[in-house]
């Protein structure tokens, strides 16, 4: 009896401390975020900027600090800097302290932003590149205030940080922000005026996105048609078919009853780059072998020579075309291998040519005088010619060695059929390379 007695005393005193135990924040709310130490802005401006940076952390999931120095006369990199001062202020949001910390040195002009935890490791770096461009832009305008500045780099940091969601690796199974948590679960939907060019490894510049995007939205408009366009760098350990299948699923791009939809995917995962042409239901008597092997010989040469927007480009003008005149033409697979009969005249022309040519050169051959010919070294005074420095360097040379590559016309399409992981069937066409 006294054991399970102290035995039940030992519990609640385990029990009892948990309940006053508080878990650590996400994040220091008390921290000042915008550290103007030059007087770029007035105190109130100044606060305005800090309340903004606060009131998106919890949303984004994301620190958004930034440090203007007057001067900056440290002996470490600017790097180092960085990483000590975004410790000892325990900036960042999570476990993994992300963030995305600007540092602007007004005594030497020049700036740098870095990012930490999810923004460092879930950020392609293409992407990163556009917001570098974008502050290149902002820093370098006259027009300006200081206080705009300010807040036209918070606009482009937050909407990147929204779009690329960086804390998407807490999604489940690590699969990407638009897949769904419960695939046994998912209802097809029709989604309201979804994005018509997803672009998740920042591939396109945004002049191409815009002009891809206007001519997409302008065919579904137009024809009553869905289709996307969509680039990534991973397909998450699914198939390329299966992985466009259920971005049209999941994105809610079926039309109809049948929810079709046609999607043109590009994947650049290494190890596994091609392209698709993936359509669902009633879309798939559309986007039969002929025609996704027809799109393939369209894009092929541009996709391999790493010209994806004007592959992009081309297949989005095809479809456009195609639905205009109510007919998709195709490429016959056989149509480079038919021989041009109307070329035979000239090739008989050209051999009757070199046979005469031959031999009115043989016989004037015949009557000319050779002489033989005198060594380079004999036009050479002996000694006259010291080589004291026999080595060879070339400058602003780049000798650049390409692989020949063999002709894909006629071959490596596949085409395929199945059912995505909502259970929707598709049919897929393309190539890997």
């Amino acid at each position: 009896m006294k054991k399970r007695f102290f035995s039940c005393i030992l519990l609640i005193l385990i029990i009892i401390p948990i309940f006053f135990i508080k878990a650590e924040p996400l994040y220091d709310g008390s921290i000042y975020r915008f550290n103007d130490y030059c007087g770029a802005v007035s105190e109130a401006e100044d606060k305005s900027i800090n309340d903004r940076i606060n009131e998106s952390i919890e949303p984004l999931k994301t620190d958004f600090p930034i440090f203007a120095l007057d001067e900056y006369k440290n002996d470490m990199e600017l790097s180092e800097y960085a990483d000590i001062v975004y410790v000892n202020n325990k900036f960042g949001y999570g476990e993994k302290k992300s963030g995305i910390f600007l540092i602007i040195d007004t005594e030497n002009e020049v700036y740098n932003i870095f990012f930490y935890g999810d923004a460092k490791n879930n950020i392609p770096k293409p992407v990163k590149e556009r917001l570098f461009e974008r502050a290149d832009e902002l820093f370098n305008d006259d027009t300006l205030s200081n206080y705009d500045m300010f807040n036209s780099y918070l606009d482009s940091v937050f909407a990147m940080s929204k779009e690329w969601n960086v804390d998407k690796a807490d999604k489940a199974d690590g699969m990407p922000y638009w897949y769904v948590d419960d695939t046994s679960a998912f209802e097809n939907y029709h989604a309201e005026n979804p994005p018509r060019v997803v672009d998740d490894m920042g591939l396109l510049t945004e002049e191409q996105k815009s002009e891809l995007t206007d001519q997409v939205q302008r065919i579904c408009d137009t024809y009553d048609f869905s289709y996307v366009i969509f680039i990534d760098d991973s397909t998450h350990g699914l198939s390329k078919d299966v992985y466009a299948a259920d971005f049209l699923y999941y994105g809610g791009y079926g039309k109809g009853d049948d929810f079709s939809a046609c999607c043109f995917f590009l994947s650049l995962e290494e190890g596994n780059r091609g392209w698709r042409t993936v359509s669902t239901n009633s879309y798939e008597s559309i986007f039969t072998s002929d025609v996704t092997y027809t799109i393939d010989e369209i894009v092929d040469r541009d996709m391999r020579n790493g010209n994806y927007f004007t592959a992009i480009k081309k297949q989005a003008d095809y479809i456009e075309k195609s639905l205009s005149e109510d007919n998709f033409e195709i490429i016959s697979r056989n149509s480079r291998n038919k021989v041009n009969f109307f070329g035979w005249p000239l090739i008989v022309g050209l051999i009757i040519s070199f046979v005469i040519a031959e031999m009115v050169i043989s016989d004037m051959k015949r009557k000319m005088r050779l002489y033989t010919a005198v060594s380079a070294n004999e036009y050479l005074v002996k000694g006259s010619l010291n080589i004291r420095n026999k080595s060879v360097r070339r400058i602003y040379t780049t000798i650049t060695r390409t692989a020949k590559r063999e002709s894909s016309s006629g071959g490596g399409s596949s085409y395929s059929s199945g059912s995505a992981s909502s259970g929707g069937s598709y049919s897929s066409g393309g190539r890997d390379f």
